[in-house]
């Protein structure tokens, strides 16, 4: 059985292959995968080692790197194995992101609060700002986007376990929302809306649905912000969630709703989760087509994580009815296949009814319609076995464990909700974490090396200064001795010999000036030695 050894660091984004002991070729594409991320490669990995073997297939992996990498690579492992392979995995654990991502932050406020680091900050220009002031941002987006009655805003509301954001067959979302989990807020949201210039036009301490609708409806709005306890998420001093209630694109009132939500999806420098929700009874809108076509195209260029990245939530399962005749898996089945039709491959699918973890979560009373829905939609995803949606996830083991802990209620899991909680932590533990840490440790590397290549400046530049008045010192000397007949060479022997010559890089450059201007002095009084010569003054 062939050994290999594999160290991945998703920090610094750095691979270390052993073959049996040995590095692979500098010309192999196993080579090439030492500065990318791991999620990018690990798919193929097994087939390239493969071939790299003439066809041997039994292969020991020792991988040394963070849990989340060692799942991807387990996973991997597994669809090789299927392909006919031998594969054996071995683990050993390292330090885990966030307890690294804390002592890094820790540095970085320290080296934040020095005099020369404000200085280089406020000198470094926009980018070098933008790098260190991210890095220390704990804000992790996820963007939900979908066109109408997709029942997007029941899904977001059935995050937020409140009755917030208006239903999507009011039109409502023609703005762009940013709901932060703040947790000292508490379950009473606070917002403010902001007209196109960014300014903030109005500030609410207590949002509630109606006024949202109001501010929706003002043409002079262009972004909401709201800040309270998303309950479902649990308190991460290194996260913090912000959801994105995103303007469908065939929102009639503002032509620039599409190229906002193309824009999200497109955000290679985030990366951020985007929560894709289809209508599990209406598939095939041009709208949809337009953003899938977008979403293939970066799916298909960015690996594992790319894939990972994208969570197609199939909404509105509730709908149908095995005592109908109607099959759960049969539908997915078309979904797989509508979105295989706009080029997207191997699709993350997650089917739930939003509608019943809105119900189940909502505080404060239910009115008569709603108490009717959440009895007959329990009773549905409760009696049939069918309707627990969670096994119809693409679920890791943990992520399965964690679904459960987020509930104690059996409909609650089954409606699919909580997994997709899940599933974000998941991605934020993964993704999030590293990039962050890797952004944090450029930021900090950066403002390092400029601070040491400031105070190396400095000392040159006090250098350069003494040595200057040194060379005025020695030229003032000259001219007196000059007088006195003295011999020029000599004296500049005897400088060089006590150590007050100049640098030969400064001395390079007044050479012409210094010398010609003394052998001008040399040629043309008397008073000095006739073998002395302006060449030899050189």
């Amino acid at each position: 059985m062939n050994h290999i050894y594999i160290e991945h660091n998703p920090f610094l984004v750095e691979t270390r292959f052993l073959i049996d002991g040995q590095a692979p070729s500098e010309s192999s594409d196993i080579a090439g995968y030492s500065t990318k991320r791991l999620q990018l490669w690990v798919e193929q990995i097994f087939f390239k080692l493969r071939d790299i073997f003439n066809g041997s297939s039994s292969f020991y992996i020792e991988f040394t790197g963070v849990e989340s990498d060692y799942e991807d690579l387990k996973e991997a492992a597994q669809k090789a194995m299927n392909a006919g392979m031998m594969i054996e995995l071995s683990w050993n654990p390292v330090e885990p992101t966030e307890s690294r991502l804390d002592k890094i932050k820790q540095l970085m406020a320290r080296v934040q609060n020095t005099p020369k680091f404000e200085k280089y900050l406020a000198n470094s220009g926009d980018d070098a700002q933008r790098d260190f002031l991210e890095a220390l941002n704990n804000n992790f987006d996820v963007y939900v986007v979908a066109t109408m009655s997709s029942g997007k805003s029941t899904f977001i509301n059935a995050m937020l376990g409140q009755d917030l954001l208006p239903a999507a067959n009011e039109a409502t979302t023609a703005t762009i929302a940013h709901i932060h989990d703040d947790k000292a807020q508490g379950v009473v949201f606070r917002g403010e809306r902001f007209n196109r210039e960014g300014d903030e036009v109005e500030r609410c301490e207590a949002v509630h649905l109606d006024i949202l609708r109001q501010w929706n409806a003002d043409k002079e709005t262009k972004t909401i912000s709201l800040h309270g306890d998303i309950r479902s998420v649990a308190k991460n001093d290194n996260v913090q969630l912000v959801l994105t209630d995103t303007p469908g694109p065939n929102n009639s009132q503002d032509a620039e709703h599409e190229r906002t939500t193309l824009g999200f999806i497109q955000d290679s420098r985030q990366n951020p989760l985007i929560v894709y929700v289809l209508n599990a009874t209406q598939l095939g809108t041009n709208d949809d087509r337009n953003l899938l076509r977008l979403v293939s195209d970066i799916m298909s260029k960015g690996g594992k994580q790319s894939k990972d990245r994208f969570l197609f939530v199939v909404n509105k399962m509730d709908m149908f009815d095995p005592e109908k005749g109607e099959n759960i898996a049969e539908a997915l089945d078309r979904v797989r296949k509508y979105l295989l039709e706009n080029g997207i491959h191997d699709p993350n699918i997650y089917p739930v009814s939003a509608r019943m973890a809105y119900l189940l979560r909502k505080q404060g009373e239910l009115t008569r319609t709603e108490r009717g829905d959440k009895r007959n939609i329990e009773e549905l995803l409760l009696e049939e076995p069918t309707m627990a949606f969670p096994q119809y996830m693409p679920l890791s083991p943990k992520v399965a464990a964690a679904m459960e802990d987020k509930s104690t209620s059996q409909a609650l899991r089954n409606s699919g909700l909580p997994a997709i909680e899940a599933v974000i932590d998941e991605y934020i533990n993964k993704y999030s974490f590293p990039m962050r840490l890797n952004r944090a440790h450029q930021a900090l590397t950066s403002a390092i090396e400029q601070g040491m290549q400031e105070a190396e400046l400095i000392r040159q530049l006090e250098t350069d200064e003494k040595e200057l008045h040194q060379l005025l010192v020695e030229i003032e000397s000259l001219k007196e001795r000059r007088d006195r007949g003295f011999n020029t060479q000599a004296y500049k022997e005897r400088i060089k010999h006590e150590g007050h010559d100049l640098p030969p890089e400064i001395q390079s450059q007044l050479n012409v000036k210094w010398f010609n201007d003394l052998g001008h002095l040399v040629k043309h009084n008397s008073t000095i030695d006739d073998e002395v010569e302006s060449d030899k003054a050189a």
